[in-house]
């Protein structure tokens, strides 16, 4: 029989994963947002970014709406064509200069 506190303890470890997950989510929709605000900046298409960068353009439309994230490689690639730092894209910092 699992002990009532054992019980307590998985349900308050269920809420801190739903929790993280939330936040991961919001995560990936900032970086998403900055990074195609970006690329409008530069008045760039998702395709030209995709061919000047070598990330994938159907990987670039996933980042840029939040579902998913980027490698460290493609991040750098893509934060040196839009001229950016990924301090910035990844929201360790406000602004970007």
């Amino acid at each position: 029989m699992i002990s009532p506190k054992i019980n307590a303890l998985k349900e308050e470890l269920k809420v801190l994963q739903q929790k993280i997950k939330k936040e991961e989510k919001e995560h990936l929709k900032l970086i998403g947002s900055r990074i195609k605000a970006k690329r409008k900046i530069r008045d760039l298409t998702q395709a030209q970014l995709s061919e000047q960068s070598g990330v994938n353009r159907t990987q670039i439309t996933n980042i840029e709406a939040g579902r998913s994230g980027s490698s460290w490689a493609s991040l750098i690639s893509l934060c040196t064509v839009l001229s950016t730092s990924a301090d910035y894209i990844l929201g360790l910092k406000e602004n970007d200069y």
